[in-house]
């Protein structure tokens, strides 16, 4: 039976509670929204350089107690397992890509609002998209996801509610319908292969791969998966049926084969905070008003309207 301490006892190192968590959480949402917004109106990759970097020194002046903490957790100095860390990475990219397939042959409308090319570039444009995405923007994400969420969370809610808490908050986070669906696995795989490499760097591992194949791959090729770009490239419904089909069939895979490992420690200490509802109220409200438009489309029969 797992061992119960009082809400203000934590193990030695691992103070972390589900507030700092949630403000920390919170903290990083928003500096990567509202930045990298800004500057990427003119470069996306240095809107995403320029987020991280002060995400960063904001977490560093301001959150420095909490960061140290999750520093001192075991998670955080075990190295990742390569060949688990390469296996759950092919279940992460041939399950969300079954995915958006399927919904896709399905719902074809769940494009309006996504564009395709918002994370291509070339040439020089191409390397700091590549530092800013591929290295930069996983390390603030794992930190504010798999690093504080989860690390409190597991303490607070167990490690199945944590797994599940913290995967719907990284896809909700994502806010577009279609790429908040379509990471869904993502979200999952990523947490389930944390808990249970027991290494913090595995989940990194995972998100740098995932982001480099994401953006790497169109530049070379020039294109992404066909049916996020053409619509008469949409699977049939037999065809997008079997491809939810797998996806599923590969999730419950990777549910059963990244089995968690158990928190000897539970501390029940509550997670909700002003913090993470504000989060959550502000991303739900982008995601329902972009669902809404898309619901409008499908039912009017109305042109999807084109990025660009």
């Amino acid at each position: 039976m797992t061992p119960t301490e009082p809400a203000d006892a934590r193990p030695p190192g691992v103070r972390l509670s589900p507030l700092s968590a949630n403000r920390a959480f919170a903290t990083i949402l928003l500096l990567q929204n509202v930045i990298g917004g800004l500057v990427g109106l003119r470069s996306i990759g240095w809107g995403l350089i320029a987020a991280s970097v002060l995400n960063a020194v904001t977490l560093l002046v301001f959150f420095r107690p909490a960061l140290r903490d999750l520093t001192r957790t075991d998670r955080w100095r075990t190295p990742p397992p390569v060949l688990t860390t390469l296996g759950a990475l092919l279940l992460t990219l041939t399950s969300g890509q079954a995915l958006l397939a399927g919904l896709l042959g399905l719902w074809p409308e769940l494009r309006l609002g996504y564009d395709a090319d918002a994370f291509s570039a070339s040439g020089a444009g191409l390397v700091p998209l590549l530092i800013g995405g591929a290295l930069l923007v996983p390390f603030i994400e794992e930190l504010a996801f798999r690093g504080f969420l989860l690390t409190a969370y597991e303490r607070a809610l167990g490690v199945r509610a944590a797994g599940l808490a913290v995967a719907g908050l990284f896809a909700l986070a994502h806010a577009v319908p279609l790429q908040a669906l379509g990471i869904l696995p993502a979200a999952w795989i990523l947490t389930r292969a944390v808990q249970h490499t027991g290494s913090f760097w595995t989940g990194y591992a995972i998100h740098v791969l995932n982001n480099t194949a994401a953006l790497l791959l169109p530049a070379l090729a020039r294109s992404g998966p066909p049916w996020l770009r053409d619509e008469a490239a949409t699977l049939t419904r037999p065809q997008a049926l079997l491809a939810l089909g797998l996806s599923v069939a590969l999730l419950a895979l990777a549910t059963r084969w990244l089995r968690p490992r158990p928190v000897q420690v539970r501390t029940h200490e509550p997670v909700w905070s002003a913090s993470l509802i504000t989060v959550m109220v502000l991303t739900a409200l982008v995601f329902a008003g972009a669902l809404l438009g898309i619901l409008y489309v499908t039912l009017t029969g109305g042109d999807l309207p084109r990025p660009g």
